[in-house]
């Protein structure tokens, strides 16, 4: 098994990407980039067919560890379904480096 090398960033889910963004920035959180995602790659990882996602990476002055924050635009999110529990708000993922 390989041990973990780094930490690189906490993903959540959140419904309003401009009103929690701007929660963060105003804790001393840097904008590193904003982006839109979709196609085979996040269908994947999320296990959702058609997905597309914005995403907002805030990093702290240190450059430490990253908050990655994910507001879904599809599928629209389904309270208690099974489908949507990838990007249900408040999901959270980690990126951990490992060798």
């Amino acid at each position: 098994m390989s041990r973990i090398r780094g930490f690189d960033h906490v993903g959540v889910t959140v419904t309003d990407l401009d009103t929690v963004s701007a929660f963060f920035v105003e804790l001393g959180f840097e904008v590193e980039g904003r982006t839109f995602l979709e196609g085979e790659f996040l269908d994947t990882v999320i296990g959702i067919p058609d997905s597309r996602t914005e995403i907002l990476m805030l990093r702290p002055p240190d450059g430490g560890a990253g908050l990655e924050l994910a507001s879904f635009i599809r599928p629209n999110h389904e309270p208690g379904s099974a489908r949507c529990h990838g990007q249900r708000t408040g999901a959270a993922q980690r990126g951990v480096r490992s060798g």
